[in-house]
């Protein structure tokens, strides 16, 4: 009789460790999913090499003028503001 009552918490155990490891293994797909997609979209900001470029202030505003989306006097006072 005793046997039978262990066996009986011993499957409770075996049970709940597998429902553990599931859950485990659905965590960690969850995680790996979001990495992965947080370092696809990342991507525009990385070099061909993969290392970070930082675009300053003044880059961007250099390619604001050439692309023509502000004018030569706003270009030179927003220059004035960075320098400052």
């Amino acid at each position: 009789m005793m046997y039978t009552t262990m066996g009986f918490w011993l499957g409770w155990i075996w049970m709940a460790l597998g429902i553990l490891v599931v859950a485990g293994f659905a965590i960690w797909l969850v995680w790996s999913v979001c990495v992965t997609q947080s370092k696809i979209n990342s991507v525009g900001t990385q070099g061909i090499q993969g290392t970070q470029t930082q675009v300053t202030a003044i880059e961007v505003l250099k390619q604001r003028y050439a692309r023509g989306e502000i004018t030569q006097a706003q270009f030179d006072e927003m220059r004035r503001n960075i320098d400052a």
